[in-house]
């Protein structure tokens, strides 16, 4: 039924999510946020998954701020590797899609946590329940 995810039999592909959740938490625990918070929100419309990951970090230019004062710090492969897997798919399933990265709550921004929002879709599959 359009709406409803099939819990037991949707086929979201292995580590997908995961590194933007990472990154979320890194970011969230690494600048100190003491409410750090990460949602999650999947939802099928059309025959299509919508993923959506919100934080409460301190966002997108700040992040890239401290990366850039501090040059050791992680560098995480994992988003851009997943980035280019949720493009993959959507080329195989003739389905456009795209990651996209923005600010969560920009009217926040003065107090210093304006967190981010990853957005992405990908093909609403089950797998075969025959024997």
């Amino acid at each position: 039924m359009e709406g409803e995810i099939d819990v037991i039999n949707c086929r979201i592909p292995s580590l997908l999510i995961q590194p933007y959740i990472e990154n979320s938490i890194w970011h969230g625990q690494v600048y100190n946020n003491p409410k750090g918070e990460i949602k999650i929100n999947i939802k099928h419309v059309n025959h299509i998954l919508e993923i959506v990951i919100t934080d409460n970090g301190v966002g997108i230019e700040k992040a890239s701020c401290f990366k850039k004062e501090n040059p050791e710090m992680h560098k995480s492969m994992g988003t851009e590797v997943t980035k280019n897997r949720i493009q993959l798919l959507s080329e195989l399933n003739h389905q456009m899609s795209d990651v996209i990265i923005d600010n969560a709550f920009p009217e926040d921004i003065k107090l210093g946590f304006v967190g981010t929002r990853i957005c992405f879709t990908i093909p609403y599959q089950l797998q075969s329940t025959s024997l």
